[in-house]
C-alpha cells in the first residue's frame, strides 16, 4: 500500500518546489519592475532638466525682449523729441538744433542744442553769449569777435 508519510512529504517537497518557483518567478519580475522603475525615474529626471532648460531661455528670451521694448520706446521717445528741432546756421558755417516755434511748449523759452551731441541723441543746450559753450562734449562755437554784432545775430537764430 502507499505509504500516506511518503506521499504527504511528496506533496509537501512539491508544494516547496511550486513555492520557490514562484518566489524566483516574483524576484525575477520584481528585478524587471526595479529595473523599470529606475528607468522612468531617469526619464523623469531628464524631462525635468530639459524643462528647466526651456524656463531658463524662456526667461532669456523675455529679459531681451523688455530690453528691446526699452530701447524702442527710448528710440520712438527720440524721434518725437528730434521733430520739434531744426537744423539752422548760427553764423556761417556753425550749426545747432534750434526749438521749432510751432513745437514749443507753454513757457518753455527758446534755446539751441549742440548739433554733435543731438546727432548722437542727446540734448545739450548751448550757453553763453559771444562763444557757445556745450557742457556735454566741450564744443565751444565762436560766434564773431565783435559782441554787438555777435548778440544780434545769436538773438535773430534764436528767433527764427
Amino acid at each position: 500500500m502507499v505509504d500516506m508519510a511518503a506521499i504527504g512529504a511528496l506533496s509537501a517537497a512539491l508544494r516547496t518546489a511550486t513555492d520557490l518557483t514562484k518566489a524566483f518567478v516574483g524576484l525575477r519580475d520584481e528585478a524587471m519592475i526595479q529595473a523599470k522603475v529606475i528607468e522612468l525615474q531617469s526619464a523623469i529626471l531628464s524631462a525635468h532638466q530639459c524643462a528647466f532648460e526651456a524656463q531658463t531661455a524662456q526667461s532669456a528670451l523675455l529679459d531681451e525682449l523688455a530690453t528691446v521694448k526699452a530701447k524702442l520706446s527710448e528710440i520712438e521717445g527720440w524721434a518725437t523729441e528730434r521733430n520739434r528741432y531744426e537744423l539752422v546756421a548760427v553764423v556761417p558755417h556753425l550749426y545747432a538744433y534750434r526749438l521749432s516755434e510751432q513745437q514749443k511748449h507753454d513757457g518753455e523759452p527758446s534755446h539751441m542744442l549742440c548739433a554733435a551731441c543731438f546727432d548722437e541723441g542727446k540734448k545739450s543746450i548751448l550757453q553763453g553769449q559771444h562763444i557757445l559753450h556745450c557742457q556735454r562734449c566741450k564744443a565751444r562755437l565762436n560766434l564773431g569777435t565783435t559782441p554787438p554784432q555777435t548778440r544780434g545775430t545769436y538773438r535773430s537764430a534764436l528767433n527764427r
